[in-house]
């Protein structure tokens, strides 16, 4: 799905892009500035080969470094970068996703002194670059695109059911999934929404954690009182007992079930948008924001990839200058009509046309990001309490309880 952007921002990233690579030419040739901007740089990712490869070609056309690009399989990518860089290998450039920051930190090397301060940080991209990666007046990464959860639903069921618009509050979401649910007796026949499980849902901690940020709750410090009102409501869509019943785990994955037409709504990122029209070419879906508890002052979540510099890299200066080739408007448009996700460039996410997209934009500049302590961790953690509770092997409280000595552990790093 490529993006339809205002062209006065492509022709500003153009220019934006003469400048960098005028003023790279110019550092690359003086004495002054430490050695010349050159040489082979290798980058990791989990982004597909054949959608950047056309990108990066124009490297050598535009700066004096080449760079060589690595598509890692999704599963398994962390791991194989950790082993790698253990083993004193691994690549200049890797990719990363924001929520590993905190395990991470330590192979990430800095950028030189000046490449952004924070007020051209928070100028050019959404806040929560500038809270995630930028510490102690140091830079340690930066994002091409942004990747926010979002609220996906199935057109044609809404206006069968009478709903004019997706729902902007919890609650909304609560009253409307009935008309949405569909049963024969006592059995599912189609979803109204994804959620009150964790083995078939494919995000179910950060649909958990999104509303702990939208109550302002410390999730490592969790109020048994708030943390229990968060579980109760999401446990409500898989309770046989409820009038909010519409999700069990007798359907298959979430996403796959959405393609197919077995659940009118499920929450997902825009990165999931290739699989789901790869899977059904005709589904008639939209996309709309993440409901609030408060909609005078929506928060949102999010967890985008990130480009970082190596600290075993021996070319740093020359990597981070292509990263920093990476994140200009033009060159970041590109990459985001490649992998199909909104850009991070602030100016760029005002000339979004493409209504789908659009919504995305509005989301990105009020999402934030929890600085996850082990992502694949915490994914079991949250994964296990809310099993418990389904099984029966804990009640609420206990759930809560256990969640929170889990995740004091993790950051402790003793789990």
């Amino acid at each position: 799905m490529p993006f339809d952007i205002n062209p006065r921002y492509v022709i500003i990233g153009v220019v934006g892009l003469v400048v960098i690579v005028i003023l790279i030419g110019l550092l690359s040739g003086s004495k002054e500035q430490g050695p010349a901007v050159s040489g082979d740089i290798t980058m990791w990712g989990y982004w597909p080969q054949s959608m950047v490869s056309n990108v990066l070609s124009n490297f050598s056309q535009t700066l004096p470094v080449r760079v060589n690009y690595q598509e890692l399989p999704r599963e398994g990518y962390e791991e194989a970068l950790v082993n790698a860089l253990a083993a004193g290998q691994g690549p200049d450039i890797f990719m990363l996703k924001s929520s590993s920051r905190i395990k991470n930190l330590s192979k990430m090397s800095p950028a030189p002194v000046g490449f952004f301060t924070s007020r051209e940080l928070r100028e050019t991209f959404p806040d929560s670059v500038l809270n995630d990666f930028y510490l102690n007046n140091q830079l340690y990464a930066l994002p091409v695109t942004f990747n926010p959860l979002t609220l996906f639903y199935n057109k044609e069921y809404f206006n069968a059911a009478g709903i004019a618009i997706p729902p902007k509050t919890w609650s909304e979401l609560q009253r409307i999934v009935p008309k949405l649910t569909q049963k024969q007796g006592s059995i599912l026949i189609r979803g109204g929404v994804a959620l009150g499980t964790a083995n078939n849902i494919s995000y179910p901690k950060d649909i958990l954690i999104v509303h702990f940020l939208q109550k302002n709750s410390d999730i490592q410090n969790l109020s048994v009182d708030v943390a229990s009102a968060i579980f109760n409501y999401y446990f409500e869509f898989s309770d046989p007992t409820s009038p909010s019943y519409s999700w069990n785990n007798t359907f298959e994955n979430d996403i796959e079930s959405f393609a197919q037409g077995k659940v009118a709504i499920i929450f997902a990122y825009p990165s999931d948008i290739a699989k789901i029209t790869n899977l059904n070419p005709r589904l008639p879906f939209d996309v709309a924001p993440l409901p609030q508890y408060d909609v005078n002052k929506p928060v949102n979540f999010t967890d985008y990839s990130v480009l970082a510099v190596s600290r075993l890299s021996r070319n740093q200066a020359a990597a981070w200058s292509a990263i920093k080739y990476m994140v200009n408007p033009q060159v970041s448009y590109l990459f985001a009509n490649a992998v199909h996700e909104p850009p991070a460039q602030r100016q760029l996410l005002g000339g979004i046309q493409d209504p789908l997209l659009s919504v995305f934009a509005s989301e990105i500049l009020t999402s934030k990001n929890w600085l996850d302590p082990d992502p694949k961790e915490t994914n079991r953690v949250f994964a296990n309490a809310i099993n418990d509770y389904l099984t029966g092997r804990r009640d609420l409280i206990k759930v809560v309880t256990e969640l929170q000595a889990s995740l004091n552990r993790l950051q402790r790093g003793q789990l």
